[in-house]
């Protein structure tokens, strides 16, 4: 009876046990950071969009980006709010605009809001903030998004070159429902692995 059948198990088996141990350890150093803030006074504050509308209704998860974006701006943390997010696949809502609006309802100046309304991933936020940044003369920023999201969104920063810091949203539902057992927690090492393969990281 030939022996292959046996090695390609042993071999199945060990690279299951090599992708575990991968998704694990990602998943502790994503967890350790996840509600870190780090945030100093700096040029701009960034808040990374997401889908705009779930249900007809604002996406919370997003509202509370927004919150914490406008929290650190009345508090002088940056003088100016950079919202980044393109149109949306399932309606064609734009992210930045949703959020500009949001923003000033929750008492930010439009004559303190910048958009970039491109951006369709975490990537392409940063990549198209930056000549943003070099526009208006801005060097540093602090970026907001959900907890669980936050050390991707810096490991992205650094490559890019940025100066950053980093603030995550407060009492957001998307990480509150949840938290380190939610889905959005556990399927960020596979966005996080999908960011190296392409070199973003």
């Amino acid at each position: 009876m030939s022996k292959r059948p046996r090695w390609i198990a042993r071999a199945a088996l060990l690279l299951f046990a090599l992708s575990l141990t991968v998704y694990l350890a990602l998943l502790l150093l994503l967890g350790r950071d996840a509600e870190r803030d780090t945030a100093v006074k700096s040029d701009a504050i960034l808040v990374l969009g997401s889908r705009a509308y779930v249900n007809g209704r604002i996406n919370i998860c997003l509202e509370s980006r927004v919150a914490q974006g406008v929290r650190l701006l009345e508090r002088g943390y940056g003088k100016v709010l950079i919202v980044s997010g393109g149109d949306d696949v399932e309606d064609g809502i734009n992210e930045a605009e949703t959020m500009r609006r949001l923003a000033v309802v929750m008492g930010a100046k439009p004559s303190q809001i910048l958009l970039e309304r491109r951006a369709t991933s975490t990537f392409e936020n940063l990549t198209f903030t930056k000549p943003i940044l070099e526009k208006n003369k801005l060097s540093s920023l602090i970026v907001v998004t959900e907890p669980y999201h936050q050390t991707r969104a810096g490991w992205i920063a650094r490559k890019q070159g940025l100066e950053f810091t980093l603030s995550p949203a407060q009492g957001s539902f998307c990480w509150n429902q949840g938290r380190y057992a939610s889905r959005f927690f556990l399927r960020e090492p596979l966005a996080v692995l999908e960011n190296w393969f392409k070199g973003y990281l």
